[in-house]
Protein backbone atom coordinates (compact mmCIF):
# COMPACT_ATOMS: atom_id res chain seq x y z
CA UNK A 1 0.00 0.00 0.00
CA UNK A 2 1.32 3.44 -0.94
CA UNK A 3 2.00 6.03 1.70
CA UNK A 4 -0.15 9.14 2.05
CA UNK A 5 2.74 11.25 0.78
CA UNK A 6 3.11 9.16 -2.41
CA UNK A 7 -0.63 9.27 -3.00
CA UNK A 8 -0.69 13.05 -2.54
CA UNK A 9 2.32 13.60 -4.83
CA UNK A 10 0.79 11.45 -7.58
CA UNK A 11 -2.54 13.24 -7.26
CA UNK A 12 -0.78 16.61 -7.36
CA UNK A 13 1.18 15.77 -10.52
CA UNK A 14 -1.97 14.49 -12.20
CA UNK A 15 -4.20 17.45 -11.35
CA UNK A 16 -2.06 20.59 -11.06
CA UNK A 17 -2.32 21.68 -14.71
CA UNK A 18 -6.07 21.22 -15.15
CA UNK A 19 -6.81 22.78 -11.75
CA UNK A 20 -4.56 25.76 -12.57
CA UNK A 21 -6.49 26.23 -15.79
CA UNK A 22 -9.80 25.96 -13.93
CA UNK A 23 -8.73 28.49 -11.28
CA UNK A 24 -7.40 30.90 -13.92
CA UNK A 25 -10.69 30.72 -15.82
CA UNK A 26 -12.96 31.28 -12.81
CA UNK A 27 -10.91 33.67 -10.72
CA UNK A 28 -11.67 37.38 -10.90
CA UNK A 29 -7.99 38.25 -10.58
CA UNK A 30 -4.98 36.39 -12.04
CA UNK A 31 -2.92 36.91 -8.88
CA UNK A 32 -5.32 34.65 -6.96
CA UNK A 33 -4.62 31.49 -8.96
CA UNK A 34 -1.63 30.34 -6.92
CA UNK A 35 -3.35 31.22 -3.65
CA UNK A 36 -6.44 29.26 -4.66
CA UNK A 37 -4.36 26.23 -5.62
CA UNK A 38 -2.42 26.40 -2.38
CA UNK A 39 -5.69 26.42 -0.42
CA UNK A 40 -7.07 23.50 -2.45
CA UNK A 41 -4.02 21.30 -1.98
CA UNK A 42 -3.73 22.22 1.69
CA UNK A 43 -7.34 21.12 2.13
CA UNK A 44 -6.58 17.95 0.19
CA UNK A 45 -3.62 17.18 2.42
CA UNK A 46 -5.71 17.75 5.53
CA UNK A 47 -8.29 15.26 4.22
CA UNK A 48 -5.89 12.77 2.63
CA UNK A 49 -7.51 9.80 4.40
CA UNK A 50 -10.90 10.70 2.93
CA UNK A 51 -9.41 11.26 -0.52
CA UNK A 52 -7.65 7.90 -0.54
CA UNK A 53 -11.00 6.12 -0.32
CA UNK A 54 -13.14 8.70 -2.13
CA UNK A 55 -14.83 7.42 -5.28
CA UNK A 56 -13.96 10.59 -7.24
CA UNK A 57 -11.02 12.40 -5.66
CA UNK A 58 -10.47 14.59 -8.74
CA UNK A 59 -14.08 15.74 -8.57
CA UNK A 60 -13.53 16.48 -4.87
CA UNK A 61 -10.57 18.68 -5.80
CA UNK A 62 -12.57 20.55 -8.45
CA UNK A 63 -15.44 21.14 -6.04
CA UNK A 64 -12.99 22.42 -3.43
CA UNK A 65 -11.41 24.68 -6.08
CA UNK A 66 -14.85 26.06 -6.94
CA UNK A 67 -15.54 26.94 -3.30
CA UNK A 68 -12.10 28.46 -2.77
CA UNK A 69 -12.44 30.52 -5.97
CA UNK A 70 -15.82 31.86 -4.89
CA UNK A 71 -14.34 32.74 -1.49
CA UNK A 72 -11.42 34.65 -3.04
CA UNK A 73 -13.71 36.43 -5.53
CA UNK A 74 -16.11 37.46 -2.78
CA UNK A 75 -13.28 38.75 -0.58
CA UNK A 76 -11.85 40.68 -3.53
CA UNK A 77 -15.13 42.45 -4.33
CA UNK A 78 -15.86 43.11 -0.65
CA UNK A 79 -12.48 44.73 -0.11
CA UNK A 80 -12.83 46.69 -3.37
CA UNK A 81 -16.14 48.08 -2.12
CA UNK A 82 -14.57 49.14 1.19
CA UNK A 83 -11.62 50.79 -0.53
CA UNK A 84 -13.83 52.74 -2.93
CA UNK A 85 -15.10 55.72 -0.97
CA UNK A 86 -16.97 58.50 -2.73
CA UNK A 87 -18.22 61.81 -1.53
CA UNK A 88 -22.01 62.04 -1.68
CA UNK A 89 -21.90 64.45 -4.61
CA UNK A 90 -19.56 62.13 -6.53
CA UNK A 91 -21.71 59.08 -5.81
CA UNK A 92 -24.78 60.76 -7.30
CA UNK A 93 -22.96 61.39 -10.58
CA UNK A 94 -21.33 57.96 -10.76
CA UNK A 95 -22.40 56.17 -13.94
CA UNK A 96 -21.12 52.70 -14.80
CA UNK A 97 -19.15 52.81 -18.02
CA UNK A 98 -18.04 49.18 -18.26
CA UNK A 99 -19.90 45.91 -18.62
CA UNK A 100 -19.53 45.33 -14.88
CA UNK A 101 -21.44 47.83 -12.75
CA UNK A 102 -19.62 49.69 -10.00
CA UNK A 103 -19.82 47.78 -6.73
CA UNK A 104 -20.77 50.90 -4.77
CA UNK A 105 -24.05 51.31 -6.62
CA UNK A 106 -25.65 48.03 -5.57
CA UNK A 107 -27.88 49.85 -3.09
CA UNK A 108 -29.31 52.05 -5.84
CA UNK A 109 -29.80 49.07 -8.13
CA UNK A 110 -32.33 47.50 -5.76
CA UNK A 111 -34.84 50.27 -6.54
CA UNK A 112 -34.60 49.74 -10.29
CA UNK A 113 -34.41 45.94 -10.55
CA UNK A 114 -36.82 43.18 -9.65
CA UNK A 115 -35.69 40.96 -6.75
CA UNK A 116 -34.70 38.17 -9.17
CA UNK A 117 -32.67 40.53 -11.35
CA UNK A 118 -30.98 42.08 -8.31
CA UNK A 119 -30.10 38.64 -6.91
CA UNK A 120 -28.63 37.56 -10.26
CA UNK A 121 -26.60 40.77 -10.50
CA UNK A 122 -25.16 40.25 -7.02
CA UNK A 123 -24.29 36.63 -7.71
CA UNK A 124 -22.35 37.59 -10.82
CA UNK A 125 -20.59 40.80 -9.88
CA UNK A 126 -20.28 40.62 -6.09
CA UNK A 127 -19.94 36.89 -5.48
CA UNK A 128 -18.12 36.08 -8.73
CA UNK A 129 -20.31 33.22 -9.93
CA UNK A 130 -19.35 32.04 -13.42
CA UNK A 131 -22.01 32.10 -16.15
CA UNK A 132 -22.24 28.30 -16.02
CA UNK A 133 -23.32 28.41 -12.36
CA UNK A 134 -25.78 31.23 -13.06
CA UNK A 135 -27.27 29.17 -15.88
CA UNK A 136 -27.90 26.31 -13.44
CA UNK A 137 -29.51 28.66 -10.92
CA UNK A 138 -31.79 30.32 -13.48
CA UNK A 139 -32.47 27.08 -15.39
CA UNK A 140 -31.26 28.60 -18.67
CA UNK A 141 -28.32 28.10 -20.99
CA UNK A 142 -24.97 29.82 -20.48
CA UNK A 143 -25.70 32.21 -23.34
CA UNK A 144 -29.15 32.83 -21.85
CA UNK A 145 -27.65 33.86 -18.52
CA UNK A 146 -25.19 36.16 -20.32
CA UNK A 147 -28.01 37.75 -22.29
CA UNK A 148 -30.09 38.22 -19.17
CA UNK A 149 -27.21 39.97 -17.39
CA UNK A 150 -26.59 42.19 -20.43
CA UNK A 151 -30.24 43.22 -20.33
CA UNK A 152 -30.02 43.94 -16.60
CA UNK A 153 -26.95 46.16 -17.13
CA UNK A 154 -28.71 47.92 -20.02
CA UNK A 155 -31.76 48.51 -17.82
CA UNK A 156 -29.54 50.01 -15.13
CA UNK A 157 -27.84 52.32 -17.59
CA UNK A 158 -31.18 53.58 -18.84
CA UNK A 159 -32.57 54.26 -15.36
CA UNK A 160 -29.52 55.58 -13.56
Amino acid sequence: MRSNEDFFNDMYRETIRPLRSYARKHSCHPDFVDDILQEVYLEAFRHIQILRTHENCIGWLYKTAAYKTLKFNKNYYTSAARETVYEESEAENLVPISEEPAIVRFGEYRAVLSPEEYDLLLKKYRDGFPYRELAKITHTSVSGSRTRLCRIVKKLREHL
